[in-house]
C-alpha cells in the first residue's frame, strides 16, 4: 500500500475488514525485519501467544503491536463491520467495579459541526453499557462543539470525574500526546496512573 493515498471510510473497511487483518497489516509495517520487542528493542527470544499478544522472553514483558504506539495511546477496538454501527466506530472498554464499562467512540475524517456532537449524545444514551463516548476528528471541534460536549455532563466513578463526552483531533494524540480519559483500559500500559486490564478477565455474558 502506498504511504501518499487518500481513501474513503467504505474502501478503509474494505482494506481492513477486521481485526486479524488490521492487525497482520501493522505487524508487517512496523515490525519489517520481524518481530521487534518495544520495551527492550530485541527481536529474538519473542514467542507469539493468542490474540495477537507476544512475550518477550529476554525483558518478560508482554506486549501487541500497538504497544507504545498511537493506537494504544487511544486504545479501544474498532468495529467488525463495512460500515459504522448505528454511530459507533469503535468502543474502549473500562473496569466498574466487578464489571466492564464502554467508551463508544466515533470517527470523522471530513468537516465537524455541533450536530455530530449531539447524534453522539443520542448513540451514548442509548448504548445501555456505555457510560462514556470519545469523538475524534481531524478538524479543531468548535466553541459550539465542546459546548456541547460539556451539556451531557460528568461520569463519577471512585471519586473522580470523566467528561461522559471527549473530543479529539489527531494533532491532539501526535503532536499533544492527549488521550481518551477513562478510569481503566483494557489491555493499557501507559504510564497515566490507569490499571491495565486483561479482557479475557471478563468473558462474554
Amino acid at each position: 500500500m502506498s504511504d501518499n493515498i487518500t481513501i474513503s471510510t467504505f474502501q478503509l473497511f474494505q482494506l481492513f475488514p477486521d481485526q486479524v487483518t488490521a492487525r497482520k497489516y501493522l505487524e508487517t509495517r512496523l515490525w519489517p525485519n520481524g518481530t521487534r520487542c518495544p520495551h527492550c528493542g530485541l527481536t529474538e527470544h519473542v514467542t507469539a501467544r493468542k490474540n495477537g499478544y507476544y512475550r518477550c522472553n529476554q525483558c518478560r514483558e508482554d506486549f501487541t503491536v500497538r504497544t507504545g504506539t498511537i493506537f494504544e495511546r487511544v486504545g479501544g477496538f474498532p468495529m467488525q463491520k463495512k460500515v459504522a454501527d448505528k454511530g459507533v466506530d469503535g468502543r474502549l472498554y473500562f473496569e466498574a467495579g466487578k464489571s466492564l464499562k464502554e467508551m463508544v467512540l466515533s470517527v470523522k475524517s471530513g468537516n465537524v459541526r455541533p450536530t455530530d456532537i449531539r447524534d453522539l449524545r443520542g448513540v451514548l444514551e442509548r448504548e445501555e453499557n456505555a457510560e462514556l463516548a470519545g469523538f475524534l476528528c481531524i478538524k479543531e471541534p468548535s466553541k459550539a462543539m465542546h459546548d456541547e460536549a460539556a451539556r451531557a455532563g460528568m461520569y463519577e466513578y471512585s471519586g473522580v470525574s470523566y467528561p461522559r463526552i471527549q473530543l479529539l483531533t489527531v494533532h491532539d494524540i501526535l503532536e499533544d500526546h492527549h488521550e481518551l480519559y477513562t478510569p481503566t483500559k483494557v489491555g493499557s500500559r501507559i504510564a497515566t496512573g490507569q490499571i491495565a486490564l486483561d479482557l479475557r478477565a471478563y468473558p462474554p455474558k
